[in-house]
């Protein structure tokens, strides 16, 4: 299609070559940061993890893959955003911040491995309480707007509270795993206190709670999206 001949489907559509690239460019970034995820993310795990376990760093094929495994899923789902970002055509000043905020936190995951080698309490604590009380405030403003939602949004907007309440139960089952009574994050303590199977019990139950957690925010935002 000549220039000309794009210029005036333009203006007949309304439609800019730019929006129409953007989410092609898009999709091909997300399937990217989707692939990332999902193939050396997940997929990999199911042999990374039982070879760490037997033969331990050294029976992968380096240094580099097991530094890429283990930010898979975060940086993975960082680029899926950008991506979401482009096919949503999301303003360029909210798209800059989107970008400028991965960049910095991909940085945060990368320099703070490792960097950290001692438990500080006060983190936990402040971490915990500011946990609590967004699911407190995220409950309030649920029971403020509810009534003005629509029955499709008032829907999703249900779904997306339990699956909140889920990520909750996991977060303080998150916090007796690593801190009291297991305490996994104190070696000198670890598992003296309670049983073994506490441990595994505690894991399972937050696995399953964010699954679910994953899952009702999900289906919240697709029920929602379809008003």
């Amino acid at each position: 299609m000549s220039t000309k001949t794009s210029e005036a489907f333009g203006r007949m559509t309304g439609i800019s070559s730019e929006m129409k690239t953007a989410p092609i460019t898009g999709w091909v970034i997300f399937g990217f940061g989707a692939l990332y995820m999902l193939v050396l993310g997940w997929l990999s795990s199911w042999w990374v993890v039982p070879t760490i376990r037997q033969a331990g760093l050294e029976g992968l094929p380096g240094a580099a893959f097991f530094y890429f495994w283990q930010v898979a899923a975060p940086v993975g789902a960082l680029v899926a955003v950008i991506g979401a970002a482009f096919v949503a055509g999301v303003e360029r000043s909210r798209k800059a911040v989107i970008i400028v905020g991965s960049l910095l936190v991909v940085l945060f995951l990368f320099f703070s491995m490792g960097a950290i080698r001692q438990v500080i309490p006060p983190i936990f604590g402040i971490g915990g309480g500011l946990i609590s009380l967004a699911f407190l405030g995220s409950a309030w403003e649920w029971a403020r707007s509810r009534p003005r939602l629509d029955s499709a949004v008032r829907a999703g907007a249900d779904f997306v509270l339990v699956g909140q309440v889920f990520y909750l139960i996991a977060a303080w089952y998150l916090c007796g795993l690593l801190g009291a009574p297991t305490f996994l994050l104190r070696p000198e303590l670890a598992l003296t206190i309670m049983p073994e199977n506490t441990a595994v019990s505690l894991g399972t139950t937050i696995l399953i709670c964010m699954a679910l957690g994953s899952m009702f925010t999900f289906l919240g935002r697709r029920v929602a999206g379809h008003k």
